[in-house]
C-alpha cells in the first residue's frame, strides 16, 4: 500500500527528473514545475490552514455545498 509519504516523495522526484532530464525541452520543463508547484500547493495548504486563519486570511469556497471556512 502507498503511504502519503512514498506519494508525495513520488510527486517530487517524477518532476525534478522530468526538469533535470529534458532540460532542453521547454514543454517539458514547464510540465515538470507545473507537477511540481501543484504538488507544493497540494501540502502547505492543509498545512498551514491553521496559521492563515490565525492572521485572519481565510475565506469561504463558494465552489463547495457545505462552504466551509478556509
Amino acid at each position: 500500500m502507498i503511504t502519503s509519504t512514498s506519494l508525495t516523495l513520488t510527486l517530487i522526484i517524477i518532476p525534478v527528473l522530468i526538469i533535470f532530464y529534458t532540460a532542453h525541452d521547454p514543454l517539458s520543463v514547464s510540465v515538470g514545475f507545473a507537477i511540481l508547484g501543484c504538488v507544493t500547493t497540494w501540502k502547505l495548504v492543509p498545512a498551514l490552514e491553521e496559521t492563515f486563519k490565525k492572521k485572519n486570511l481565510k475565506g469561504r469556497d463558494l465552489a463547495k455545498v457545505d462552504k466551509r471556512e478556509m
